[in-house]
């Protein structure tokens, strides 16, 4: 069988059958195809980049709400400098254009932080695999408080009313976060499979590479967390926390819908009151019973010492996660009862 002949990417071949049958080809010049004006005028040199680390394994490692909140602020960025080329992001003069984008959401300075974060991360990522000569994002000053929010703990009174006003699946997730001082990923994430006799053991997924400590919850010991627990099976095996008596597990946007609506029914709106500040809380609330940071950091998975509150590992032990929640026990045990009052719901005939 005969092959067919290469022809040059730049003739077009064209095929006529003449009227005494015979078939004649005729060979045309291609006209060069002109440059897309939008791609002649933009460089995109930061698309190409968020592309690229979106795609990369280092980003696939974060957990889904970091993924889904990195591809939001990578989204805003790519609307602000689409026009650049990677010439463009690796000249000293584009960081003054990054000041610009920051100083543009100033009514919003977390929002502010979190964009140059997540361009200072993605370009650092992008300068590793050779794709720019320099980070000129790093180092740009934040706008918010370097403080974070370490102050946004949750009384018993905004706990009280949350809790009143969620419903009773929302009220098991609170409750275990809350007392298990994990984050929320790791919280939707706890299975049947991690409980071994009277201890949860999880891998904190955001330091699970870096640090990749293991956190041991004495659950039995803190009479609030055993009585979520218990409330939630037991079961075999599948999620410890599920969205209704299916077993189902929680997704991000049905946790974030319904943890919204509960801020509302409760009045909680404007109380600036976050669900990672729980793990806050549980913290305060155990140094408040006497815990040391060795013992918060068995329960937490923070580190002790050094720069931060909570900086080593070294010293995790089964003992003192058993000390903490035994302390904290004994703390909830002598503090006075929250009494939660409910409004009762009346049923309206027809006549109103």
């Amino acid at each position: 069988m005969t092959e067919k002949p290469e022809k040059p990417a730049s003739v077009r071949r064209v095929r006529v059958r003449l009227r005494d049958g015979t078939v004649k080809v005729y060979e045309y010049a291609r006209k060069p195809k002109a440059p897309s004006y939008r791609l002649s005028v933009r460089g995109h040199g930061f698309r190409q980049i968020a592309r690229a680390y979106t795609s990369a394994p280092e980003f696939r490692a974060l957990s889904e709400s970091w993924q889904t909140a990195t591809r939001y602020y990578l989204g805003i960025l790519e609307d602000r400098l689409d026009w650049m080329t990677l010439g463009d992001i690796n000249d000293r003069k584009s960081r003054a254009d990054f000041y610009e984008i920051r100083d543009e959401f100033a009514a919003t300075p977390g929002k502010a932080d979190k964009l140059m974060g997540t361009l200072a991360t993605t370009l650092a990522w992008a300068y590793e695999r050779g794709m720019i000569d320099t980070n000129h994002a790093r180092g740009i000053a934040r706008l918010s408080p370097s403080s974070g929010r370490a102050d946004k703990v949750w009384t018993p009174d905004q706990l009280a009313a949350l809790l009143a006003h969620a419903r009773p699946e929302l009220s098991r997730l609170i409750r275990v976060a809350l007392y298990s001082a994990a984050r929320l990923g790791d919280v939707l994430a706890f299975d049947w499979g991690m409980v071994r006799g009277d201890w949860i053991e999880y891998r904190p997924r955001k330091t699970a590479k870096s640090t990749g400590v293991v956190v041991r919850l004495p659950w039995r010991e803190l009479a609030p967390l055993r009585a979520a627990i218990e409330e939630c099976g037991p079961r075999d095996a599948g999620p410890i926390l599920a969205t209704d008596g299916r077993a189902l597990p929680w997704s991000l946007p049905n946790f974030h819908f319904r943890w919204k609506q509960a801020l509302a029914v409760a009045g909680l709106l404007e109380a600036d009151r976050h669900f990672h500040d729980l793990r806050g809380t549980a913290i305060t609330r155990m140094l408040e019973a006497g815990c040391t940071h060795a013992e918060v950091a068995a329960i937490s998975g923070h580190a002790i010492g050094g720069r931060s509150t909570l900086r080593a590992y070294a010293a995790r032990t089964d003992a003192m996660a058993l000390a903490a929640y035994r302390k904290w026990n004994q703390s909830l045990a002598q503090a006075p009862a929250v009494v939660t009052l409910q409004t009762a719901r009346v049923k309206r005939g027809n006549g109103g």
